[in-house]
């Protein structure tokens, strides 16, 4: 049966909304356009104002700042 393992804590309600609030600006914005919005990278890069690699770069930064805000319970 799929669900949760041992020693995984669910996600609280409001947590991912203060991890994403708790972001710079530039990385919330990419993390918001590709992965909830669904935008491609050069979508999104024109919609910012920056380059793909620019854009690439935050989105990275901002999941790696979301896994330790949230860790085990994404």
């Amino acid at each position: 049966m799929a669900g949760q393992g041992a020693g995984q804590k669910s996600v609280q309600p409001g947590e991912i909304e203060r991890a994403l609030a708790s972001l710079p600006d530039e990385q919330r914005d990419a993390v918001l356009l590709v992965m909830v919005e669904d935008h491609s990278y050069p979508e999104a890069a024109d919609i910012v104002g920056c380059s793909i690699a620019t854009l690439a770069t935050r989105l990275v930064r901002g999941r790696n700042a979301l896994l330790e805000r949230l860790g085990d319970a994404l």
